[in-house]
């Protein structure tokens, strides 16, 4: 069995372990994952959310559709940071922090720098007797700062809702509201600081896995303008004049899952390290407690053995495939496996398959003058969120003119 290691950042941005990403086992960590399935990934909370779905990918299609120069290039990171993270407001704060499509948030800017301190490295993680250097070198006075930052966001934010509750205002019960109400319980162990480190995760992993997971499947598809082609015509035959694609006509469009399955399968996101809690023997070797243990789903998916042809994009290769995300096969991890698999899978891929699906019924998508196909940058950026290493630039130009309700 594995579980989480111990880790300065870790500790510091999780409110000390007050969260279910990096919480070891234990009734901590089985109270708060039970908190998280129930009250945020439920099929009924799901369910819920369609609304807030729905309404926040429709105000993004409508901001690149009117934007003021028609010819010009989006970021398409940008665009879907900031889809992902409304979402994730509305169903976690009730509310989203507004801002234009394409320009970034106070609290993206946050979750940017927190994003950056994991690329940094810190003597004091691998030689716990010299962690003195990191202060003298600035980078932990940093990582404090940055955590105060969003430890006094996320408090004005329970401060806001304990203030609405106690006015008595008529209002939709949202994640912090029943975190808040927990807390308060009578005999309750869930403090504030888990309130918080719910947060965290929810806005890093809510934000992040999405949003990058469309900006990959974008980039691959503007890569392979023929497999970009097939999936549209697949949509735009589906859904036909309607003017957007609804979640009802996503069990009918079975090419675009296959772009998706093939996008998360060259782009996973990255998996916490794990510690060995005992000793162990895998294929022979000699695992000892307390070793610091890296499942490399990169890898893994990219291994000959498992793969025809691994490295190319090619959606048709989970036709009529059993394999799936749901941690089963371990050629394909894109989530995780066992009791630590990712337990927001269906909220992401929600959000995924209907905003991908509406981009490419909406729009065409043409390469700025002078980038060709071959041109487009696969490599990997650095930080705990994996999104491209150069920013994925698009031109869109609008294929259906109906009005969007």
């Amino acid at each position: 069995m594995l579980h989480p290691p111990t880790h300065d950042r870790f500790q510091e941005y999780t409110f000390n372990y007050c969260d279910v990403s990096a919480a070891p086992y234990g009734d901590n960590w089985r109270n708060l994952r039970k908190v998280f399935v129930h009250e945020l990934l439920s099929n009924k909370k799901l369910f819920s959310f369609r609304g807030a779905f729905k309404s926040e990918i429709d105000k993004m299609i409508e901001s690149i559709r009117n934007r003021p120069d028609q010819a010009s290039s989006i970021n398409i990171k940008d665009f879907m940071v900031r889809l992902s993270n409304n979402i994730v407001c509305r169903v976690t704060f009730g509310y989203v922090n507004e801002g234009i499509y394409g320009e970034r948030s106070q609290l993206q800017d946050m979750l940017d720098k927190a994003n950056r301190m994991f690329e940094v490295f810190f003597v004091g993680d691998y030689f716990p007797g010299f962690g003195w250097i990191d202060w003298l070198t600035g980078k932990r006075k940093r990582l404090q700062k940055n955590v105060k930052e969003i430890g006094e966001f996320f408090q004005q934010t329970i401060d806001k809702h304990k203030d609405v509750t106690k006015r008595g205002e008529d209002h939709e019960e949202d994640f912090v509201d029943f975190m808040i109400r927990l807390c308060e319980e009578e005999g309750s162990q869930i403090t504030t600081d888990h309130i918080k480190g719910s947060i965290m995760d929810i806005l890093i992993a809510g934000t992040d896995a999405p949003a990058a997971t469309l900006t990959w499947a974008m980039t691959r598809l503007a890569r392979h303008p023929m497999v970009m082609k097939k999936a549209q015509e697949e949509l735009r035959r589906v859904v036909g004049d309607k003017g957007k694609v609804e979640e009802s006509d996503l069990p009918h469009c079975e090419y675009l899952k296959l772009v998706i399955n093939e996008t998360l399968r060259l782009h996973p996101q990255d998996i916490f390290p794990r510690v060995t809690m005992q000793d162990c023997k895998i294929d022979g070797y000699d695992i000892p407690k307390g070793a610091r243990v890296i499942v490399n789903t990169w890898a893994i998916a990219r291994d000959e053995a498992a793969w025809v042809n691994a490295t190319e994009f090619l959606p048709e290769r989970f036709e009529g495939s059993s394999i799936n995300f749901w941690g089963n096969d371990f050629q394909y991890l894109p989530f995780g496996a066992g009791r630590r698999i990712c337990p927001g899978i269906n909220f992401g891929m929600q959000i995924v398959s209907l905003a991908l699906a509406n981009l490419l019924y909406t729009f065409d998508w043409e390469l700025p003058i002078g980038v060709k196909e071959e041109d487009i940058d696969l490599d990997d950026g650095p930080g705990f969120a994996t999104y491209n290493k150069t920013p994925l630039l698009l031109i869109p130009k609008n294929r259906y003119y109906q009005a969007r309700v």
